[in-house]
């Protein structure tokens, strides 16, 4: 009786593990559509807490999706500002390297003598083309609130950063760079910008990536000369109507987020480093960005957990030509690579102790 209560019982285990696997086959399917991370399949046989799952998978969904498209636009920045500059000679002054939205325009520099502010967008849709009918920021207001500071030289990102290059009689430049654009959007965006150019004095390039290359969809340089001082050129009354973001992170929320993940030392450690080879330090929504001329590493507390230690992004080639040109590669680094992507620097690692950040730094250092 023993032995077929105990058949009985193996049989039943088997049929339950067969229906999770089921179950998680589809699941699988539906979360890869979605671009959701999925659970292991250890976690579905071995039992899970079915509520939480549940919640999880809403949240994951949720912003798996928003950082799917978010990491489209990071790789396509990172990607043509590099083309951008050995195809064209492009000198950037200005980067919204956290694609944050904060600011109108994600790049600011110059080509030859022509200020050049660039836009980029995963896909650009008929809707958000005009202010009239976008639900969050249109290209139209992005464009207007770009020249509005540069014109008004208003105490903002941009111009504080184009200020020295820039002169009255300069006509900007706005490149709009997509990986797709739908042709419906493509004719009202060129209509739009040679309505708005006649009243903004700019001039104007759609570009859309394709095959590691930016092909020029349309290019308007009609505009060679201001009729208008730039204090007398009128925009409208751009009024917010996306929803509020969230504030950027302070140093005293940052302190307080690795302090409750024990990580206090090894942060005070990396920051006094930065200090030391005279990095800047800039606050975003989700990340610390350091920079000498290019941002060189990012910090990220909420990737960071008490297990695996502080997450960093690195930008390899940058450190290579402003820190250290020992540091040719990542390995140099003697820290171990986190394969799961994060942010446009293009490599990340968990450092997990004292020890690890001390090694770290003094690899830096070498």
């Amino acid at each position: 009786m023993a032995a077929k209560s105990n058949f009985m019982a193996a049989v039943t285990l088997l049929i339950i593990n067969l229906a999770r696997i089921v179950v998680f086959i589809h699941l699988n399917l539906y979360l890869k559509r979605n671009k959701v991370e999925l659970l292991s399949y250890k976690a579905l046989l071995y039992g899970v807490d079915w509520s939480n799952f549940i919640i999880h998978i809403r949240f994951s969904s949720h912003i798996r999706m928003n950082d799917n498209i978010s990491h489209k636009e990071i790789l396509l920045t990172n990607e043509f500002i590099h083309w951008l500059i050995k195809t064209r000679n492009y000198i950037e002054l200005f980067e919204d390297s956290d694609t944050s939205g904060s600011d109108p325009f994600d790049s600011a520099g110059y080509i030859e003598n022509e200020l050049i502010l660039i836009e980029f967008k995963d896909n650009i849709s008929k809707g958000m083309v005009l202010y009239k009918n976008s639900k969050g920021s249109s290209i139209e207001k992005k464009i207007g609130q770009v020249l509005k500071q540069i014109y008004r030289k208003e105490d903002a990102r941009i111009y504080n950063s184009i200020s020295s290059f820039y002169t009255k009689d300069k006509i900007p430049n706005a490149l709009i760079v997509a990986n797709r654009i739908s042709e419906n959007a493509l004719k009202l965006l060129i209509k739009v910008i040679e309505e708005r150019q006649k009243e903004w004095f700019f001039n104007a390039e759609i570009i859309v990536w394709k095959n590691k290359n930016g092909k020029t969809l349309y290019k308007n340089k009609s505009v060679n000369i201001k009729t208008k001082p730039d204090s007398q050129i009128e925009f409208p009354e751009f009024k917010n109507t996306a929803p509020k973001r969230k504030d950027k992170l302070n140093l005293k929320e940052v302190e307080g987020i690795f302090k409750t993940i024990n990580k206090s030392e090894e942060f005070e450690m990396f920051i006094k480093y930065c200090k030391q080879i005279g990095a800047n330090i800039s606050f975003n929504i989700t990340n610390l960005n350091v920079k000498l001329n290019k941002t060189i590493f990012g910090i990220w507390p909420f990737e960071s957990n008490i297990e695996k230690g502080i997450r960093i992004t690195f930008n390899i080639e940058q450190i290579n030509k402003e820190l250290n040109s020992n540091i040719t590669n990542f390995n140099d680094l003697n820290i171990i690579r986190n394969e799961n992507k994060l942010g446009y620097l293009g490599h990340n690692a968990f450092v997990k102790n004292k020890v690890e950040m001390q090694n770290l730094i003094m690899n830096l250092r070498k």
